[in-house]
């Protein structure tokens, strides 16, 4: 188990052993402050932009800024760009690699805000995912349906990944939650809410 004084050696303790730390992270230490406060047990933290925006009292564009530079710096690595963000700190004591890999590549880039992406009929989806990636009993035929709902928006071989690495219940769930969203509140695309909530829920 990870004591505080383990907590606060690794992440303010890396923090500061950062060169020229107070010039290049700037007033970006707030944010990662609060990111800090926001982080689960494994060092996660699952949070929409606005959400960390207004804790922070700023605006979106000014907490891209931020987490970008956090970014360069080597303190966190997005693994889910805005608006759903999802971020891992870097130097969390003893945390294991786990979906991060499935994410986007690290960079600044990887923090910016997209449009949402249509969502084709779920019969096509279907169709043209099963000769790449179908499979038998209930790993193929949950995995048969997340293609299914994400339509082809979603990478076969991604979410393949992702249903094995996962618990089945918690992609269920996250599935749901994904289905049960209305078109309208999708910020980005179906394929960022499913990897968020996967996120969110495990």
């Amino acid at each position: 188990m990870t004591s505080v004084a383990q907590l606060h050696d690794a992440l303010i303790g890396g923090l500061l052993a950062l060169p020229d730390f107070r010039t290049n992270v700037g007033d970006a230490v707030w944010t990662y402050l609060a990111l800090l406060k926001a982080a689960n047990h494994r060092g996660v933290v699952c949070k929409r932009s606005d959400q960390i925006a207004a804790i922070l009292k700023t605006d979106e564009p000014e907490l891209l800024a931020d987490l970008a530079k956090l970014v360069d710096l080597g303190l966190i690595r997005s693994l889910n760009p805005a608006p759903y963000l999802v971020i891992q700190l870097e130097m969390w004591p003893g945390r294991e690699e786990g979906p991060a890999q499935h994410a986007p590549a690290r960079g600044s880039e990887s923090l910016a805000v997209h449009s949402e992406v249509p969502v084709s009929s779920a019969a096509a989806a279907t169709s043209e995912a099963q000769p790449e990636v179908g499979g038998q009993g209930e790993g193929g035929a949950l995995l048969e349906r997340v293609l299914a709902v994400l339509g082809p928006e979603a990478d076969a071989v991604e979410m393949r990944d992702l249903v094995e690495t996962y618990p089945a219940e918690t992609v269920r769930r996250a599935l749901a939650r994904v289905e049960a969203t209305p078109a309208r509140q999708i910020r980005r695309s179906r394929t960022a809410l499913f990897r968020y909530l996967l996120t969110k829920l495990t």
